[in-house]
C-alpha cells in the first residue's frame, strides 16, 4: 500500500513552516536520517528504536523550548489572558 501523495500546497506549506524554525529542521532532518540509516550504523532494530527514540525526545525538546520562547512574549502582551491559580511551571530542559 503506498501512502497518499503530498499535494503542493501542503509540500509548500510544510517547507515555509520548517523554514521559520530552523532548529526543528535539523531535527526532524536528523531523524530521517535514523529512519534511513543514512550513517549505517543501525543493525539491530534495539539499536534503531534507541537511536529514533533519542532523535525524537531532541526534537521534542526543541519544540517545547521554541514553544515556550514563542508563548513568553504571548504572555508579555497586554491582551493575554492570564491564568490565576495555575501551580503548574515549564522549565526547558537542556
Amino acid at each position: 500500500m503506498n501512502p497518499p501523495a503530498l499535494s503542493n500546497e501542503k509540500v509548500s506549506d510544510l517547507l515555509a513552516r520548517l523554514q521559520r524554525h530552523p532548529q526543528l529542521d535539523e531535527h526532524m532532518a536528523a531523524l530521517l536520517d535514523e529512519v534511513e540509516n543514512r550513517a549505517g550504523t543501525l543493525n539491530t532494530g534495539d539499536e534503531a528504536e534507541d537511536a529514533i527514540v533519542e532523535r525524537i525526545r531532541q526534537l521534542g525538546r526543541q519544540a517545547l523550548t521554541q514553544w515556550a520562547e514563542q508563548r513568553h512574549g504571548d504572555w508579555s502582551a497586554p491582551d493575554a489572558p492570564v491564568r490565576k491559580n495555575d501551580t503548574r511551571r515549564f522549565s526547558a530542559r537542556a
